[in-house]
C-alpha cells in the first residue's frame, strides 16, 4: 500500500548517506527484525520513555532490500518527543516513521501536575516504525541455519 512512496524515501537515504551503513544487520528476517526492535526499544529508553507495545510486522521485499516493520506504543514527556524521534529517523541504522499518533494522557498529567508542580506532560506515542536490510544478507525467510 505505501510501497511507491517507501521506496523514494528508500532511494533518496541512499543518496544522502552511504546505503550500507545505514542498514539492518542480520543473517535471517528474525534477527533483522530483532535489530530493528532494538534500535526503537533502545531510543525510546534513551528518551527516558517506556515502550508499553511492540507487533512486528511481516517483512516485505522491496527492490534488493528487505522492509521490516513493528508496530510500536510508548509513553514520553513532552519535552523528550522531539529528541526520540530525532534519534530514530536520523540515528544509524536509518528508521522511517509512518502512522505516527500523539496523545496526552490526561489524567497521568493532571495527576503528575497536581503533585509534583511537573508541567511536562506524558504523551502516548504510537507510530509504525520500518527499517531496511539487504536482501543478500537475508538468505533465510526467518529460518535459523542448521
Amino acid at each position: 500500500e505505501n510501497g511507491p512512496a517507501i521506496e523514494k524515501q528508500l532511494e533518496a537515504l541512499k543518496e544522502q548517506n552511504g546505503q550500507m551503513q545505514q542498514l539492518l544487520e542480520g543473517d535471517s528476517d528474525a534477527i533483522v527484525g530483532a535489530n530493528l526492535q532494538d534500535r526503537v526499544r533502545r531510543a525510546i529508553a534513551d528518551a527516558r520513555g517506556s515502550q508499553r507495545s511492540a507487533q512486528m510486522l511481516p517483512p516485505r521485499e522491496i527492490g534488493n532490500q528487505v522492509q521490516t516493520g513493528v508496530k510500536v506504543v510508548a509513553t514520553v514527556s513532552t519535552s523528550e518527543l522531539l529528541d526520540l524521534l530525532n534519534n530514530l529517523e536520523t540515528g544509524s541504522p536509518t528508521i522511517l516513521l509512518d502512522n505516527v499518533s500523539i496523545r496526552t494522557n490526561v489524567r497521568s498529567s493532571r495527576l503528575g501536575d497536581a503533585s509534583n508542580g511537573s508541567t511536562d506532560p506524558e504523551l502516548t506515542l504510537g507510530f509504525t516504525a520500518y527499517g531496511f536490510a539487504k536482501r543478500e544478507a537475508v538468505d533465510q525467510r526467518g529460518a535459523p541455519d542448521e
